[in-house]
């Protein structure tokens, strides 16, 4: 599984879950809903995770330190 298609899946089942909350009302809404929640904070941690991935790939200070074994200037 690639780093897109988890935050996909975070987000469909995110999505999934609330609809599910808007069309019961018994105590399995709130589970829904925190379900949502939690799934939309990893979402959020993985986008941000894929960020720093991609900003990390183009610093040539990364570079250097992890091709060249060295971080002495």
């Amino acid at each position: 599984m690639t780093i897109d298609e988890a935050i996909k899946h975070c987000e469909e089942v995110a999505e999934e879950n609330e609809k599910n909350a808007k069309s019961i009302n018994n105590i399995y809404k709130k589970s829904c809903l925190e379900c949502a929640s939690e799934h939309r904070q990893l979402a959020k941690w993985l986008k941000e995770l894929k960020e720093y991935k991609d900003a990390r790939v183009g610093c040539e200070y990364c570079k250097h330190t992890i091709i060249e074994g060295s971080n002495k200037e």
